[in-house]
C-alpha cells in the first residue's frame, strides 16, 4: 500500500481495533497454553490423586479409567473447536461456490467501474470476484479467499435495485473490511477464542463495523453513507425531505435507565445500534465500544 492509502486506512480505523485486537490474539495464545498444562498435567498430579482417594474411596484402576475419560474429552473438545474453526473459514466460500451467482461486468458496467476504483483507493491489488447472496439463510455479505484468489459475496437484496447509494454502501464496505484484513485466515484463527466469548465477540465485532462504516464515509461520503443508514433505521417512516431533523434528533438525552438499557442492548449485539452508527458518523469520532 502507498503512503496515501495507509494514512487513510488510519485516520478511520477505529482507535480500539489495534489494543482489542491484540487482547484478542493474546487471549486465544493463553488459552491454548492452558489447554496444554492441563492435558499435559493430566495423570501427574498426586494432590488430586490423594484428594479422589480420600474423598471417593476410588482405588488406582478408577483414577486411571478416569484419567483416560479426562484426556478424551479434552481431546474431544479440542477436535470440536478445530471442526468448528474449519466449518467457520470455509463456510462462506462454500456457499459461495454452490448457492450464490457470479457477477460479470457485462451484468452491471457501472458498478464494476466504481468497483475497481474503490479497490485502488483501498490498496487492493486483486479486484475481487463478486458474487450475489442467494441462500436466504446466509445473505450476510462477507469477503473470502480460497487459496490466492479473493471473491466477495453481497446481498442480493442490495445490487441492481433503484437505490445506488445503498449497494455502493454495501459494497464498499466489504471493501474496507478485506483492505483491514479483517477476514484474513491468520488473524481468524489467532482470534477465534475471542470471537465465541459472550460479550468479547461483541464488542471485537462492533469495533471493525465502526471502522469500515468511517471508511465508507471517507470513500462515497459521508451524507450518503447517513441517508443509506437512516433509510435501513427508519425504513418506511424515513421522509428525505426532514433528514436534518432525524440527524439531529440523535443527540437526545437520555435519562439513566435509558442509558442501561441502550449499554446492555449494545453489549449483546455484534453490530452497533444503528443509532450509534450514525452518530459515529454524523459527528466524525469513533463510535461507542460498549
Amino acid at each position: 500500500k502507498t503512503k496515501e492509502q495507509k494514512a487513510l486506512l488510519k485516520k478511520c480505523r477505529h482507535k480500539a481495533e489495534i489494543p482489542v485486537t491484540i487482547a484478542a490474539v493474546i487471549l486465544t495464545v493463553l488459552s491454548i497454553l492452558l489447554v496444554v498444562f492441563l492435558v499435559s498435567s493430566l495423570g501427574k498430579n498426586q494432590w488430586a490423586e490423594e484428594f479422589l482417594v480420600n474423598s471417593f474411596e476410588l482405588d488406582e484402576a478408577d483414577i486411571q479409567f478416569a484419567l483416560k475419560c479426562g484426556k478424551y474429552l479434552v481431546i474431544a473438545i479440542i477436535a470440536a473447536l478445530a471442526l468448528k474453526l474449519t466449518w467457520e473459514l470455509f463456510k462462506n466460500a462454500g456457499i459461495a461456490m454452490v448457492e450464490d451467482v457470479p457477477v460479470e461486468e457485462s451484468d452491471h458496467p457501472e458498478i464494476f467501474t466504481k468497483y475497481r476504483k474503490w479497490c485502488e483507493i483501498l490498496g487492493i491489488e486483486e479486484v475481487p470476484k463478486l458474487f450475489l447472496a442467494t441462500d436466504r439463510d446466509n445473505l450476510e455479505s462477507t469477503g473470502i479467499k480460497i487459496k490466492s484468489k479473493r471473491y466477495l459475496r453481497v446481498d442480493l437484496s442490495s445490487l441492481g435495485g433503484d437505490d445506488e447509494s445503498m449497494t455502493d454502501f454495501e459494497i464498499v464496505r466489504e471493501l474496507a473490511h478485506i483492505a483491514y484484513h479483517h477476514y484474513s485466515y491468520p488473524l481468524l484463527i489467532a482470534t477465534i477464542v475471542a470471537r465465541h466469548l459472550p460479550f468479547v465477540k461483541n464488542i471485537y465485532s462492533r469495533i471493525m463495523c465502526y471502522s469500515v462504516d468511517k471508511l465508507a464515509a471517507e470513500i462515497i461520503g459521508k451524507e450518503e453513507c447517513i441517508t443509506v443508514l437512516l433509510e435501513n433505521y427508519l425504513e418506511s417512516a424515513y421522509d428525505s425531505e426532514q433528514r436534518n431533523e432525524y440527524v439531529k434528533r440523535l443527540d437526545r438525552k437520555l435519562n439513566t435507565t435509558e442509558k442501561i438499557s441502550a449499554v446492555l442492548n449494545n453489549l449483546t449485539t455484534d453490530t452497533p445500534a444503528y443509532l450509534y452508527r450514525l452518530k459515529a458518523i454524523a459527528d466524525d469520532r469513533d463510535g461507542r465500544v460498549i
